[in-house]
């Protein structure tokens, strides 16, 4: 299935997006993801990939100025928000690495979006999609190596029995991104490629919440 996305023209970036709402949608649900697989995910794939042609289509006339606008200032403080969460992170000397260059991109993208004169939407989609991916590690990182471990423990106790029906590296890859899943809900970090989304996503999904206890 990966290389027949690939091959599609549909970037990695989106794929991984896809198969991590997945995650997302059955951890919310409290549902086992044991058996999620990449035909699982197929349908996903599929609309986000929809999602992305259509962000790529021209705006037809009849758009409004302001419904951009909209969007554009929505995304732009989702941005600032999402760059505030991390913030912390930098005072730490072992702060992760490409940290400060990621939140640099963050606000100067926001900049952009609030001053009217962003890039264009599928470029925008884009650097979501590879933010989203590569920001992980320092979710983790924000909840802490008190937390951390409680969150893989109960990934493991899900995924683990399970483990001899899988690849060693389909297995890993599979328990990092349950891992950095649930460690998001734990933290109340949407993606932000979710926080782009046109129209507005729903209420549960749409901005930032507070870390459960």
């Amino acid at each position: 299935m990966m290389t027949v996305w690939l091959e599609r023209g549909i970037p990695l970036a989106v794929v991984l997006e896809a198969i991590d709402t997945v995650f997302d949608r059955r951890l919310e649900r409290g549902e086992s993801v044991e058996d999620v697989t990449l035909w699982y995910c197929r349908h996903a794939v599929e609309r986000a990939a929809l999602e992305r042609e259509r962000l790529m289509t021209p705006a037809p006339a009849r758009e409004t100025a302001d419904a951009l606008e909209s969007w554009q200032r929505r995304l732009a403080g989702q941005l600032e928000q999402a760059a505030g969460r991390l913030e912390p992170l930098r005072a730490r000397p072992d702060a992760p690495a490409g940290l400060e260059e990621m939140l640099d991109e963050w606000r100067a993208l926001a900049g952009r979006l609030a001053g009217g004169a962003p890039p264009a939407r599928r470029t925008v989609m884009d650097r979501l999609a590879g933010w989203d991916e590569a920001v992980g590690p320092m979710l983790q990182a924000l909840l802490g190596p008190e937390q951390l471990p409680d969150v893989e423990a109960q990934v493991d106790g899900t995924l683990g029995p399970h483990e001899g029906r899988m690849s060693a590296e389909v297995f890993r890859e599979t328990r990092r991104r349950a891992v950095i899943s649930a460690v998001r809900m734990k933290l109340g970090f949407p993606r932000l490629a979710v926080l782009a989304e046109t129209p507005a996503p729903p209420a549960s999904s749409r901005g930032f919440a507070p870390p459960e206890n």
